[in-house]
């Protein structure tokens, strides 16, 4: 639709050289209306051997024309789990983040877990290709974790991870971590 209005406007620049400003005007409105929703999502997960493998998770989902660091978050859910790992619980936070966006948006993910951005950015399309098994031959760790998330990622337009530390998106994880702070035991 986009490309057929675009060829419209540049035919219509070319034949109406007077009506310039005009159709630059119902362009940009055109352009305003037409544009793919964009959202920030953070997330997190924490886990405490302490409780007996229990583990938390967050999301905040911020409208990417917001300012991020100072304004509150259109959407924060959290959740929690028993006997998990800290690997499972950042899986699990990416996956609900992901299911609680629109279908057709772009995204912006930005995680501090390691293995998360790793696996994701570089050996997912390996694991998918060799049955789901490790270069070493062994079972992928968490596959129903990461199935389902590949599954997640489909509605999406466009996507993009972030890999970040705790401190330099200070204000997003330490509201998280508020939400997080103490596990129920």
């Amino acid at each position: 639709m986009k490309t057929a209005l675009r060829n419209s406007f540049e035919k219509a620049r070319t034949n109406y050289p007077d009506s310039k400003p005009a159709i630059e005007e119902l362009e940009a409105q055109v352009e305003r209306h037409t544009r793919t929703p964009k959202f920030h999502v953070f997330i997190e997960g924490i886990s405490w051997r302490e409780h007996r493998d229990y583990g938390v998770w967050a999301y905040s989902i911020f409208n990417a024309n917001a300012d991020i660091l100072t304004t509150l978050p259109r959407l924060s859910i959290h959740g929690s789990v028993q006997r998990t790992t800290r690997n499972r619980i950042d899986l699990m936070a990416a996956i609900n983040a992901i299911e609680a966006l629109p279908s057709g948006v772009e995204v912006r993910i930005y995680t501090d877990s390691e293995y998360l951005y790793k696996n994701f950015i570089r050996s997912r399309k390996k694991w998918v290709e060799n049955n789901w098994k490790t270069q070493s031959g062994s079972e992928v760790a968490n596959k129903d974790l990461w199935l389902q998330l590949m599954a997640a990622m489909f509605k999406l337009s466009r996507f993009r991870w972030e890999l970040t530390d705790r401190h330099s998106l200070r204000a997003a994880f330490r509201y998280q971590h508020w939400l997080l702070e103490k596990p129920e035991t």
